[in-house]
């Protein structure tokens, strides 16, 4: 099938009125075939359809190619009993809204969807819930994470509060070549609003003083590139929470992936076919 562009925007419920549950609903069961966002998705519905997904893109607008099949439950089953991260959810369809009641290890976990063309407009939510907005910080490959952790390492704290953990913080990334100023602006940065801001180093600093030596071959560069493109997102995330957990309101970020391919010779094109990412979504 051809890609579209999915426009769809997602509130973690804190009330909701219950007779919303007695909306139409479908029990969706879904993992995902890989282990970073956008990896290909394999869903079933109600034990009886299947719908295999591959979304690229972060936030509101992704693009999304799905492929509809009945006939193969049983190798989407055995596809979805191999995959790490996986979920499961009774789907709700309320009106225009879809209403995602989690079960297994997210039980209590409550996400309205909204998914058109115009749901960006939207500025007043409907009486029936109230919400905070998770559109740009938690999607169900976040959540389908979330429950491997704790299937796996059972955690004592409440599964909401972990979820919100998830919702990121602003970030700012200050970049520059060398003897551009960018230090200096990070002490006065730190010196007026560190109870405020949480400041994270730079990633190619940190793996290169510590003894990894930028490669001069070609193939190995891209590796090399890979590799900080990947712990560029995780350290990312991680300070994300710690930041968040600690009250801080912003991330000042020393340089960010996208810098990266000044050291490629063909550049942003180069980096964006050798991280599998786009320059859009890594801003």
């Amino acid at each position: 099938m051809e890609p579209k562009i999915e426009n769809e925007r997602r509130w973690l419920a804190t009330r909701i009125d219950p007779d919303v549950f007695s909306a139409p609903s479908k029990l969706l069961e879904q993992g995902y075939v890989g282990l970073e966002p956008g990896s290909q998705r394999v869903r079933i519905i109600d034990n009886i359809d299947v719908l295999y997904t591959r979304k690229t893109g972060r936030g509101m607008s992704r693009l999304e190619h799905e492929y509809e099949s009945s006939k193969d439950v049983d190798l989407a089953r055995y596809l979805l009993d191999g995959c790490r991260y996986r979920l499961s959810k009774q789907r709700h369809y309320h009106d225009s809204w879809e209403v995602d009641l989690f079960r297994d290890e997210l039980t209590g976990i409550v996400v309205v969807e909204l998914e058109r063309a115009d749901c960006d407009l939207v500025t007043e939510l409907p009486p029936w819930f109230e919400g905070i907005e998770v559109t740009d910080s938690v999607s169900n490959w976040h959540l389908a994470k979330l429950a491997y952790d704790l299937r796996t390492y059972r955690s004592g704290g409440k599964v909401r509060d972990m979820v919100l953990l998830e919702q990121r913080l602003p970030c700012m990334v200050l970049t520059g070549g060398p003897c551009s100023g960018k230090s200096r602006a990070m002490g006065q940065l730190k010196a007026e609003f560190g109870d405020k801001v949480h400041f994270m180093p730079e990633m190619a600093t940190m793996v290169i003083t510590h003894g990894v030596k930028p490669p001069t071959d070609e193939l190995e560069m891209w590796q090399f590139q890979r590799f900080l493109c990947a712990e560029q997102r995780n350290f990312e995330d991680m300070t994300n929470r710690q930041a968040r957990a600690a009250g801080k309101r912003l991330v000042v970020v020393d340089r960010g992936s996208v810098d990266n391919a000044a050291y490629l010779p063909g550049g942003l094109d180069e980096f964006e076919s050798v991280c599998n990412s786009s320059v859009k979504d890594e801003y």
